[in-house]
């Protein structure tokens, strides 16, 4: 299952974020969500980054996260259903 993602703080930072909404149970987050369903765990969240952007303009960042949503049709096939 996939999900797509910005963050405008490290890689690292977000997905610490990521994981404690799943150790914590965190429903009303979309990996937190899908992570605590039967037949999941922690050990099974995996990421990576997709792109890199380098201009601070907050409403780039929203066009190509966007972008790579469409791409692998995650709002249909993935976790990010609530975006788009």
């Amino acid at each position: 299952m996939q999900y797509v993602g910005k963050s405008t703080v490290e890689f690292s930072t977000r997905m610490g974020q990521h994981r404690r909404d799943i150790i914590n149970q965190n429903l009303h987050k979309a990996v937190g969500e899908h992570f605590n369903r039967k037949g999941h765990k922690v050990s099974d969240f995996e990421c990576s980054i997709l792109e890199k952007v380098l201009d601070p303009d907050p409403m780039l960042l929203s066009v190509r996260e966007q972008y790579w949503i469409r791409k692998f049709n995650v709002k249909y096939k993935g976790i990010n259903h609530n975006q788009c």
